[in-house]
């Protein structure tokens, strides 16, 4: 059986073995992986992504319309872009990342030209604030943002780790409804978001 015809209601066949970014890569690119399979990799590992729904998808349009306006010149925000990491290539909701890749537009984000990245969470909320947290910190990702559609709040997590044999964010907060979330690339703040404004 091979990974076009993989059925949906089976776990996918994977890992086999661990692979490197490179060789996750050269798989997409031949086609061995249809799009509509959902995946992204992770840790070393290609794992599928849960299937969203209509409330989340609202909620990936609400951040982009209020990220959009906010960010600087050089700075754009993106819907599912995937950013290239040492063994991960992750599929975040949403990712601000520097224009610089306008000078070579076939090319994915690296951690390093990435700002904030969100992930919209309802069932997979255990797995953002664990699994995808310690992806982003090892990365050096500086903002990680978590919509938590089941309590209807913003986790925002900061001040990553880097490289290390434990990596996590050393700062976390929680905003409520009515909080204002603010946009920060670099040292600079660029305005904020109330959470409520991102709830569908």
């Amino acid at each position: 059986m091979t990974l076009n015809n993989w059925p949906d209601d089976l776990p996918p066949p994977f890992p086999i073995e661990r692979l490197t970014v490179e060789e996750y890569q050269r798989i997409v690119a031949s086609g061995s992986l249809k799009p509509e399979r959902r995946v992204e990799f992770l840790e070393d590992v290609i794992v599928r992504k849960a299937r969203t729904s209509l409330r989340h998808d609202a909620a990936v349009e609400k951040l982009l319309e209020s990220l959009r306006p906010l960010l600087p010149q050089g700075w754009s925000a993106l819907p599912n872009g995937e950013v290239v990491m040492q063994d991960s290539q992750p599929i975040p909701d949403v990712v601000v990342v520097s224009d610089i890749l306008n000078d070579r537009p076939l090319a994915l984000p690296r951690a390093a030209e990435t700002s904030l990245v969100v992930e919209v969470a309802d069932g997979s909320l255990p797995f953002d604030r664990r699994s995808k947290a310690r992806i982003y910190a090892r990365a050096a990702i500086p903002y990680y943002w978590i919509l938590n559609l089941l309590d209807g709040q913003m986790e925002v997590f900061s001040n990553p780790s880097g490289p290390v044999p434990m990596p996590g964010f050393h700062e976390q907060r929680i905003y409520r409804r009515e909080d204002k979330v603010s946009v920060v690339i670099g040292l600079d703040d660029f305005g904020a978001i109330r959470v409520a404004d991102l709830l569908p």
